[in-house]
C-alpha cells in the first residue's frame, strides 16, 4: 500500500493534470488506497446514458476533450438525430439540453420527458422533417 505522502503526491499531480481539462474537476482520496476523480457533467452523462439504455434507446457518450461546438457540428454532419448536452448547469437542475438535427436547439427538458417523447416517436415511427440548415 502507498504511504500517506505518496497518496498526497499522487492526488496533487492528478489534480494538476485534470485541471488542464476541467477547472471544476476534483481529485480526492477514498479509503486507504483509492483515488477518485469527479468531473462535473461526465458522471451525470453516464447516468443519462444508463437511463436511456434502460429505456431501450441506443445512445453513447462523447467524452473527447473537444469544444462543444465542434462536437455538435460533427454530430450534425453524421446526421445523428438527437444530441443531449449535460453540463454542470444541467446536472444541478436535473435537466438535459436537447439538440436535434430536425429543429436545432430544442431547449432544456427533464430527462424523463425526453425519454417519453422519444419512445412515442419510436413507437409511432415518426419521421421528422429537417428544418435547420446543416
Amino acid at each position: 500500500n502507498p504511504t500517506k505522502e505518496q497518496m498526497a503526491d499522487t492526488i496533487y499531480k492528478l489534480q494538476k493534470r485534470v485541471e488542464q481539462y476541467s477547472t471544476e474537476a476534483t481529485v480526492y482520496q477514498e479509503g486507504d488506497n483509492r483515488i477518485s476523480i469527479e468531473i462535473p457533467g461526465v458522471s451525470d452523462a453516464n447516468k443519462v446514458l444508463e437511463e436511456l439504455n434502460n429505456a431501450g434507446i441506443r445512445a453513447e457518450v462523447d467524452t473527447r476533450a473537444e469544444k462543444i461546438g465542434y462536437k455538435i457540428r460533427e454530430a450534425q454532419m453524421q446526421k445523428i438525430p438527437y444530441m443531449l448536452v449535460v453540463g454542470a448547469k444541467e446536472e444541478e437542475e436535473g435537466l438535459v439540453s436537447v439538440r436535434s438535427r430536425f429543429e436545432g436547439d430544442e431547449g432544456q427538458k427533464m430527462l424523463s420527458d425526453f425519454i417519453a417523447a422519444i419512445k412515442m416517436e419510436i413507437k409511432a415511427r415518426t419521421v421528422r422533417e429537417v428544418k435547420t440548415k446543416e
